[in-house]
């Protein structure tokens, strides 16, 4: 992530970028950053899980 001025750059895979730009919403709608870093949290244990779930299914 990179801030500039005015201006937020992203890189990543599509599913992060979606969760990095909720995060960076909420911080600029007024989110207390502990509540903002929990979601993150939350949302990158969901995606671990999913990711899981994937060589799971290739597995069988």
């Amino acid at each position: 992530m990179c801030v500039y001025g005015h201006t937020v750059a992203l890189i990543g895979e599509l599913e992060e970028l979606s969760l990095a730009e909720a995060a960076i919403e909420k911080l600029l709608s007024g989110t207390p950053h502990s509540g903002v870093y929990r979601t993150l949290e939350k949302g990158r244990r969901k995606l671990a899980e999913k990711k899981m779930e994937l060589w799971k299914h290739k597995e069988e």
